[in-house]
């Protein structure tokens, strides 16, 4: 009869020679009795929390060998992974957002210059994401504008005083007359900042546009051109580009 010390190489050395057959064995098993298997690890974690940081530490070189050898095959791993769990991962996410809801600002507030630069050079590179998440819910990101100007008071009085110092300096010269809740609408023609048409307020408000972006220009150039088609007969010229 074999000694204890004796079983113990014995079973080592039968494990060692049979080990592929042990693991798809317990693949097959866990596979086949999920719950029991997830309880059971469960229940190991919690009652041995550091089990394996301990472990990990212990055999540290060969985890980081083993992950160059993996590397190509773990990033499709994780690849496949994400795109069948991705409603599961999204819950995760949504759930720790609830549960650390100062988290993210807190870690922005730190890195703030450089999650802005990054976030400038991402947006030069895809010029239409901006508008494709727009396209998809726009309600949501005007509410959230909305929200933002309600929030930062002082930071829309600096930048409305900065917008009022360019316009000055643009002057008014009007193709219409006023009329009352006009908006005067500038329309940046040929270099030519001081011309501009009287236009209702709801229009001037409902197209978003800056002076120095061509494509947002022409979009609310055209409207206003079309308003004063139908609200004068005229036949207007609109600004091409």
């Amino acid at each position: 009869m074999m000694t204890k010390e004796e079983r113990a190489v014995y079973n080592k050395e039968y494990y060692r020679k049979n080990k592929e057959y042990y693991k798809q064995y317990a693949k097959n098993w866990g596979e086949n009795n999920p719950d029991y298997a997830t309880n059971q690890s469960k229940k190991f974690r919690e009652n041995n929390p550091d089990y394996h940081k301990e472990y990990y530490q212990k055999n540290i070189e060969v985890y980081k060998e083993r992950a160059d050898e993996n590397k190509e095959d773990k990033k499709e791993y994780d690849k496949e992974y994400r795109e069948i769990n991705k409603d599961h991962l999204k819950q995760l996410r949504d759930e720790w957002k609830i549960n650390n809801p100062d988290y993210n600002k807190e870690k922005y507030i730190l890195k703030q210059d450089y999650y802005k630069q990054k976030a400038k050079e991402f947006y030069k590179t895809h010029p239409d994401y901006a508008k494709e998440r727009y396209a998809e819910n726009p309600e949501f990101y005007r509410q959230k504008s909305k929200d933002w100007r309600e929030n930062n008071p002082e930071k829309i009085r600096i930048i409305k005083a900065k917008q009022n110092e360019i316009r000055k300096d643009w002057g008014i010269n009007p193709i219409n007359k006023y009329f009352e809740s006009a908006h005067f609408h500038h329309l940046h023609i040929n270099g030519d900042h001081s011309i501009g048409i009287y236009i209702p307020s709801e229009l001037h408000n409902s197209i978003n546009h800056k002076w120095n972006n061509p494509e947002l220009m022409q979009k609310i150039n055209n409207a206003a051109f079309e308003w004063m088609d139908v609200k004068y007969n005229l036949s207007l010229f609109k600004r091409g580009y």
